[in-house]
């Protein structure tokens, strides 16, 4: 799987929070590592990438919003927000920042792997 190219404002948001390199680390270490053995891909990639379509063309303001079009979402502080991925088995971790309209994934795996993890200093 290919990660698509940046906006412009995205590259410049990274550039200006020293975060440039850090991207092309993990855009590379996810590029070369899809099967990752933690993550069932064959499985979760449809469902990954459902849940992309959707807040990919999103232009939320709110957590309120975000929870209005995913009930099962949970708001757990610090700008972090938890997605039931395939029937709760996965759960995806991400950090909102809607004043740049973007989300940063902080973890994606198993429910197990999950309630080992301190979700709001991911």
């Amino acid at each position: 799987m290919k990660i698509r190219p940046l906006r412009k404002d995205l590259v410049n948001y990274l550039s200006a929070h020293n975060l440039s390199k850090k991207w092309k680390k993990v855009t590379l270490y996810f590029e070369e590592n899809i099967n990752h053995r933690s993550l069932n891909t064959e499985l979760l990639e449809p469902h990954i990438r459902s849940w992309y379509e959707i807040v990919r063309n999103e232009n939320w303001t709110s957590f309120n919003e975000i929870k209005s079009q995913f009930r099962n979402a949970s708001i757990v502080g610090n700008d972090r927000v938890v997605f039931y991925i395939k029937g709760n088995s996965y759960r995806l971790v991400v950090k909102v920042d809607f004043n740049w309209k973007v989300m940063f994934i902080r973890f994606i795996g198993t429910h197990n792997e999950y309630d080992k993890l301190n979700v709001k200093k991911l």
